[in-house]
């Protein structure tokens, strides 16, 4: 969030809206209406970050053992996990 920015040259500033509205426009002529501005693209990854490190998360927590260090081990035999991991993903 805070090295964003500049991490992915999306500059903005804290009165910058999400979407271009009309006052927005007047100020700057590139945009138009309701395009999405920097700040919207830039969370909008930080979001998406948040949803894959979710479901990384659902991966490793399959394996609660000492000894299950491998979590893909079995993959594919539960349908039911493979189908929430597929919704959520598709989401």
């Amino acid at each position: 969030m805070f090295l964003g920015q500049d991490l992915f040259d999306l500059p903005f500033t804290p009165e910058t809206p999400f979407y271009a509205n009309k006052e927005w426009i007047a100020l700057n002529p590139e945009f138009t209406y309701m395009q999405p501005t920097n700040k919207c693209e830039l969370y909008t990854i930080v979001f998406q970050a948040f949803v894959f490190m979710q479901l990384f998360n659902i991966i490793n927590a399959r394996k609660l053992g000492n000894k299950d260090f491998n979590v893909f081990e079995n993959f594919f035999n539960n349908g039911y996990f493979l189908v929430i991991f597929v919704l959520c993903f598709v989401v």
